[in-house]
């Protein structure tokens, strides 16, 4: 007979390992969980009393600048575009075939340098025709002034009739204005000719020709031949917001700003390369009404441009100069710290612990200083290095340059 021991426990021996396969993660898992409880409330729970000999945490090394109450230059800096401060269409103002174009297109042109000439023959047999008009408009006025004078003559003598000098001295009228209808006829005639000769009115750069040689132009819809733009002085355009406008205004009338009128503030243009235009422009156009989409009210400067090296259609950078800020708080922008929240800064109190200050931003000052409008001092201690390092509440040492 079989002894079915051997059967059994290999039986009890494959139960066991299922059992221990299931549990075995189990019992990790809560070792685990039992380490890092231990972990956490022994070395991150309440403060534990520092062993003899252990060390506090240094003081790091920071540079800081104290604020104080001063006159400061306010940045007012906007996104502007150069026009050209004329713009003038060259038509046609007589009928005719175009004979002869006499510039280069995208060039410079002077005041009265030639640049079209329409065909004058026309005219010019107008003109013959008018002067020929006023040589025998001028024989007939002689002729009847003759006869006044003989007629006049005539009736001292009693030899001729009151009507009959009568009807003279009116022809004589007549022929006096057919004389003058003559000169008119003429200077019309010169006139006409003389626009047949298109001269450029206004020094500036000249567009591409709109009519070729042989094409018939007239005084209408027709008759746009090019385009001058007047390139010096340049025009840069740029616009000042509603909110901007009043908060200026209110400033002023609280002592805190002093600005020049903006028809007189002087202007610096920067480029889309970062340079700076070397001259000083000035406002002399300010928009009187606010546009009714945009809320924006319109400024025009004026900026030499001698060498003609801008051009209209340029985007830059317009700063209005000579507003200035009294007693007023700046701080580096290095200094500041952006988050969702707002703006804030590190500063350094008594004991010499740092502490996180949230403040509200105005204005640039300078190029690389924000004028602070609420949450300083004078006399606060502002950090301005090794901000990524700091804490609230972390001991600092102040390092002076």
């Amino acid at each position: 007979m079989t002894d079915p021991t051997p059967a059994v426990d290999a039986a009890n021996g494959r139960t066991a390992a299922k059992v221990l396969r299931r549990t075995l993660p189990l019992a990790v898992l809560l070792v685990v969980l039992a380490g890092l409880f231990l972990y956490f409330r022994e070395a991150h729970g309440n403060p534990q009393p520092e062993a003899p000999g252990q060390q506090a945490q240094p003081a790091l090394p920071v540079s800081v600048v104290t604020v104080v109450r001063e006159d400061l230059p306010v940045r007012r800096r906007f996104l502007g575009r150069t026009e050209a401060s004329k713009v003038v269409e060259i038509r046609a103002r007589v009928p005719g075939y175009l004979h002869e174009r006499t510039f280069d297109e995208g060039r410079f042109v002077e005041v009265g340098q030639p640049l079209f000439q329409i065909d004058p023959r026309p005219f010019e047999n107008e003109l013959l025709r008018a002067r020929a008009h006023q040589l025998s408009a001028e024989a007939t006025y002689a002729r009847a002034h003759q006869q006044v004078l003989r007629y006049e003559e005539l009736k001292q003598r009693q030899s001729a009739t009151a009507g009959e000098l009568e009807e003279w001295q009116r022809q004589q009228g007549v022929a006096e204005a057919d004389v003058e209808l003559a000169r008119a006829e003429i200077a019309a005639a010169e006139l006409n000719l003389e626009y047949t000769h298109i001269v450029a009115p206004v020094a500036g750069m000249i567009g591409e020709a709109l009519k070729e040689v042989g094409s018939y132009v007239d005084a209408g819809s027709n008759g746009l031949m090019a385009v001058i733009r007047q390139v010096d002085p340049l025009d840069v355009r740029f616009s000042l917001t509603e909110k901007q406008m009043l908060r200026w205004r209110n400033q002023q009338d609280d002592g805190l700003l002093a600005a020049p009128p903006l028809q007189q503030t002087e202007v610096v243009v920067t480029l889309a390369d970062g340079s700076e235009w070397p001259e000083h422009g000035k406002v002399d156009y300010v928009d009187p009404q606010l546009g009714e989409k945009t809320g924006t009210a319109q400024l025009r400067a004026v900026l030499p441009n001698a060498e003609r090296t801008l051009r209209p259609g340029q985007f830059v950078h317009v700063e209005m100069l000579g507003a200035r800020r009294l007693g007023a708080i700046r701080v580096p922008q290095a200094a500041v710290r952006m988050n969702p929240s707002g703006a804030s800064v590190f500063v350094v109190d008594d004991e010499g612990r740092v502490a996180v200050r949230p403040v509200t931003l105005g204005e640039w000052s300078g190029v690389d200083s924000w004028i602070v409008e609420q949450g300083l001092a004078p006399g606060d201690r502002v950090v301005t290095s090794r901000l990524l390092m700091l804490r609230a509440g972390m001991p600092v040492q102040v390092v002076t340059k």
